[in-house]
């Protein structure tokens, strides 16, 4: 599955401030503003709330202190690559050696029905890259070794997680994955498209995580949040949650 990715504030991609963040990025050092008025705090509000509890939820799974400085501009925003093909391939080499003979093409091309995912080994050299879907979620510019699961989304009977990496972590797995790569990829994958499709996740992803660990800035996978919402939508979603007050009389 394809996703957009972004390398930026999380609380501004929370808020929707994509452009603004590009906008900081010309100024003379500070921040854009993330725009006026009572409907603007409020979403700058819930935006900082989401990223603190992002935060709580790593450090309570990892037993770590995490933190960044979660300002700047958009350092990165591309089309990804199809990660999923790099995914089954470092979980192929998690197999024993004896049992593995190549790292096949599966039917239609589809990543997500290779045979790797049927079996239950813990995966122990790649969970960053392996256990992150890479596809829906974050990597924070933080040092911490477990996965951890958030914003849970309920649709119909299925519940769905993001999940949330550390770049600096992901960065050393897949530096250590181009190594086994670069040395065996052609006895690994016989077939050219096969390793060209790896190739290219495994460069993007590098740049990526690079590129994150240099501005200390998370990686974000996904779409924008706000965007797809009309005006009247974010306005009448804004009064919902606004604190009551006596009504004030007119006149």
């Amino acid at each position: 599955m394809l996703c957009d990715v972004y390398i930026m504030p999380l609380w501004r991609f929370k808020a929707g401030d994509i452009c603004l963040a590009e906008a900081a990025d010309q100024t003379s050092g500070s921040s854009a503003s993330a725009g006026r008025g009572p409907l603007q705090a409020l979403r700058k509000f819930w935006a900082r709330d989401a990223v603190r509890r992002i935060r709580s939820a790593v450090e309570a799974e990892n037993d770590v202190t995490i933190d960044w400085r979660d300002e700047g501009p958009l350092v990165y925003h591309r089309a990804g690559e199809e990660f999923q093909a790099l995914r089954a391939y470092a979980r192929w080499l998690e197999s024993p050696a004896e049992g593995r003979s190549q790292f096949e093409t599966p039917p239609a091309g589809n990543y997500y029905k290779h045979a790797v995912w049927k079996t239950k080994r813990r995966c122990n050299n790649f969970p960053q890259l392996v256990d992150h879907d890479c596809c829906f979620g974050y990597y924070l510019p933080c040092a911490f070794e477990r996965l951890t699961r958030v914003e849970p989304r309920k649709v119909e009977r299925w519940t769905f997680l993001r999940a949330v990496g550390s770049s600096p972590r992901l960065l050393d797995e897949l530096q250590r994955l181009g190594m086994i790569f670069a040395a065996e990829s052609a006895a690994h994958i016989p077939d050219d498209a096969t390793r060209h499709e790896v190739l290219a996740a495994h460069r993007q992803l590098c740049e990526i995580a690079e590129l994150s660990c240099l501005h200390g800035l998370p990686v974000i996978l996904g779409r924008q949040g706000y965007p797809q919402r009309t005006r009247s939508q974010r306005r009448n979603r804004a009064l919902a949650f606004w604190p009551r007050t006596a009504s004030t009389p007119a006149g």
